[in-house]
């Protein structure tokens, strides 16, 4: 039997505790990145050991192992293991950053007539440990800062290339918004990846006013000083500072099931042969701005808002028209979203929006969520907590 503890790569880590081997799985989809020879030896130590397993991707969402039109999934390959070496079903916890994942096993499991199910739990890891590095008085933009107009309206920062921030960045540059000096957009969009290198191709014209970094977003930069960063390589943590002060809110371009997916109806005809999936994850994103008091429109899955409302927090629908979090179809959802971020710009100066920024019941919101996120964070610590002790037992 080999030794477990501190058994790690950058894509896994093993843990061997007295009761449980703990294998965390990084990275979206598990088979890029782990062969299943590897992850039956750990179940197989497990056996041998009398304890118990559980698989921790509390980061991520993804439940399909293989990525993209790949229908296995993380399921099929933690039972066909159990079968193959005779481990119980019952002594396997799944522990998924999906936030459906405890619907999506159960109708998985109805469709396959699975009767010895693993248990699963949610984990809402960017909200129990995002917090990390984002409180402290030099983060709190909104009391430190209210005597100061901002000079543009929004933030929209978006790493590596995926469908939805293809559409995002086709969006702003169609209505010429990067010309303007109204927001701070950066878009990371690595030479090399396909959908990067088709969108560039699709539209030749867009790569030289694509906002690639924070300095390169518009004609004039934040400071003479600052000089733009290679392409493809993220701002540092000062200039990310100096454009989250200097704006009212953050456009969040969050997880979407089908950002990899590059045609859509594509994803739409996968997603309809498997009925049961569905994934959602609310990212650090959200958190950080909860931690900067900042006020933000989502474009992610529909009814994250709704999500939020059920954690105790409270959204921003005296900025913002937020119909969208409703709104099923993604065509019409995105449009929404990033309409209503250019037509926010269109109606308000940014001393009006200042007023409105630092109206009483802003204020009342930001500075409950600031505290709510403290409650929220200690209530789902306690219940993950729980859940793996009494799974232990």
């Amino acid at each position: 039997m080999f030794k477990l503890s501190g058994t790690h790569s950058r894509y896994h880590e093993v843990r061997n505790h007295k009761k449980y081997v703990w294998l965390n799985l990084f990275g979206s989809y598990p088979g890029h990145f782990i062969d299943q020879r590897s992850i039956k030896r750990y179940f197989l130590n497990a056996k041998a050991q009398g304890k118990k397993f559980i698989i921790h991707r509390s980061t991520e969402p993804n439940v399909l192992w293989n990525g993209p039109l790949n229908k296995k999934t993380i399921f099929d390959f933690i039972h066909d293991t159990c079968v193959e070496i005779n481990y119980p079903a019952s002594n396997v916890l799944l522990v998924s950053g999906n936030y459906h994942v405890k619907e999506v096993y159960e109708n998985w499991c109805k469709t396959y007539s699975i009767a010895n199910p693993i248990s699963v739990m949610p984990s809402y890891h960017w909200i129990t440990r995002a917090r990390g590095g984002t409180f402290g008085k030099e983060y709190d933009h909104y009391n430190n800062l209210e005597d100061t107009i901002r000079s543009r309206y929004f933030t929209c920062f978006n790493g590596r290339a995926r469908a939805h921030k293809v559409d995002v960045a086709k969006y702003f540059y169609a209505t010429k918004f990067f010309e303007k000096d109204l927001a701070y957009f950066s878009f990371v969009f690595p030479e090399g990846e396909p959908i990067s290198e088709r969108f560039f191709k699709d539209y030749p014209a867009i790569e030289s006013v694509l906002p690639r970094s924070i300095e390169s977003n518009t004609k004039r930069h934040i400071t003479g000083e600052w000089h733009d960063v290679p392409r493809g390589k993220f701002m540092d943590t000062m200039k990310m500072k100096h454009v989250q002060r200097d704006t009212y809110f953050d456009l969040v371009v969050d997880f979407m099931q089908h950002e990899d997916y590059e045609d859509y109806d594509t994803y739409v005809n996968f997603q309809r042969s498997i009925p049961w999936w569905k994934e959602a994850v609310m990212s650090e994103k959200v958190v950080k701005n909860i931690c900067n008091r900042k006020p933000f429109l989502y474009l992610g899955e529909p009814h994250m808002l709704k999500l939020l409302h059920n954690m105790g927090f409270k959204t921003f629908d005296m900025i913002f028209n937020e119909d969208y979090d409703f709104v099923e179809d993604y065509s019409i959802r995105y449009l929404s979203v990033l309409s209503e971020a250019e037509s926010i710009t269109k109606t308000h100066t940014l001393k009006e929006l200042h007023n409105i920024f630092y109206s009483d019941e802003v204020r009342e919101a930001v500075e409950h969520n600031y505290k709510q996120l403290a409650v929220v964070e200690e209530q789902y610590v306690q219940q993950e907590n729980a859940f793996i002790k009494n799974f232990s037992l």
